[in-house]
Parts: structure tokens; C-alpha cells; sequence
């Protein structure tokens, strides 16, 4: 179990018992140490803590990171479009952002978006995407009242 003086914000099972019998059902908790200011993550089988590791603010940025480079390399890809009542990481206030042609890929746009937890993520779109992703926030835009 993960210390009282951290804020547990996620216990996710990593591995239902080995039907070997010799390995128990895997967990990892992610949470707050609210003294100190970092996260922690902590590694349970049978919910016996094993192992935890601690990371401040850069080094949690770096190993998401890292995760989204793996977690892109793997065979089950996310899927390609967004489902009605898919789970989405939703901020409620608008993001930082950032658009720029100056990043050396030829013909394409660096859209960068700021999310407090992910940290700046960075697409690069090609003249088509860029232009059906402006279209599309154009036509969220409310309309302006028609003159009579």
C-alpha cells in the first residue's frame, strides 16, 4: 500500500496471477507525495509494495515521454480514430500552443500543444491535415448573427 503521506491517484492490475502459481497479481499505484512534491510510483504483488521509485517534476515529464515513444512501438496500435465515449486526458483550460514552419521538415507544420501533465507534444502536419484541422475549428466557431 502506498505511504499515508502520498495521494494515491491510480492502482492499475499489470498482470492477473501466473497460473504457475508462482507469481501473485501485479500492481502499480501512482500518486502524489504532497511533502515533497513528486510523483511516486510503487510496484505491489498481492498488494505487498516491492519497490517504488520517485520522480520530480522533469524526470516524470521525461519517463512520460518515454512511455509514448514505447507505447507507440508496439504491435497494438491507439486507435486510428477517436469512439464515441473513448477515455481522453481532457484539461480544462485551454492549452498553450504553438504553430511554426521553422523546425526542418520540409512541407510540413509543427503544431505543439501544452497539456500540465504530458507536457508540450508536437505534431507535424502536412499542408492537408493543417488545412482540415483550421477548417474544422472554423466550423465549431459560433456564427456571427446574419445581417437582415
Amino acid at each position: 500500500m502506498i505511504h499515508s503521506w502520498h495521494k494515491a491517484l491510480d492502482s492499475t492490475s499489470i498482470r492477473e496471477g501466473d497460473t504457475s502459481g508462482k507469481m501473485g497479481e501485479m500492481r502499480y499505484t501512482c500518486g502524489l507525495n504532497v511533502e515533497t512534491d513528486e510523483v511516486v510510483l510503487q510496484f505491489e504483488e498481492d498488494a505487498k509494495p516491492l519497490a517504488h521509485m520517485t520522480f520530480f517534476a522533469a524526470d516524470a515529464e521525461g519517463l512520460i515521454q518515454n512511455l509514448g515513444l514505447a507505447r507507440a512501438k508496439l504491435a497494438e496500435k491507439v486507435t486510428p480514430e477517436l469512439e464515441p465515449g473513448s477515455r481522453l486526458a481532457v484539461m480544462a483550460n485551454a492549452p498553450a500552443w504553438r504553430i511554426t514552419n521553422t523546425h526542418g521538415v520540409e512541407n510540413t507544420t509543427l503544431l505543439a500543444l501544452r497539456h500540465e501533465g504530458f507536457g508540450w507534444v508536437g505534431f507535424l502536419l502536412e499542408p492537408e491535415r493543417a488545412l482540415a484541422i483550421a477548417k474544422a475549428l472554423m466550423d465549431f466557431l459560433p456564427q456571427p448573427p446574419k445581417a437582415e
